[in-house]
């Protein structure tokens, strides 16, 4: 991780050297490049920030918009599995009724047949 922050401070020092020749250049050539120069960096960071502070807001939106989706997703899934624990009790209700319209029918074959094999 060192070695990694040392290429970076490295590339970093590299990139103000080239940027300090490039000036030092513009000022040997001409007197009025630095004016122009100074003009727009101003105007660079105020467009910079501007854009910065552009995303910052679509960022903060879709991170609201999110948080409503969660919230609504999470209200859905409290609602299926209330409604799936309903279904299941309403399934254990009628597995019970079907069991016991089968032993009554169950009862009512067997006394049938007792009641053939007595006549």
């Amino acid at each position: 991780m060192t070695n990694i922050h040392s290429q970076d401070k490295s590339r970093a020092q590299d990139k103000s050297r080239a940027q300090d020749k490039s000036g030092a250049q513009g000022q040997s050539r001409d007197g009025a490049g630095d004016k122009t120069r100074s003009q727009a960096r101003p105007q660079e960071r105020a467009r910079d920030e501007a854009r910065a502070q552009d995303n910052l807001k679509a960022l903060e939106s879709k991170i609201d918009q999110l948080i409503a989706l969660c919230a609504q997703l999470n209200r859905e899934n409290r609602a299926l599995k209330e409604e799936n624990l309903n279904f299941q009790q309403e399934r254990r209700d009628l597995i019970a009724k079907n069991e016991l319209a089968r032993a009554r029918v169950e009862a009512t074959l067997q006394r049938l047949r007792s009641m053939e094999a007595a006549s």
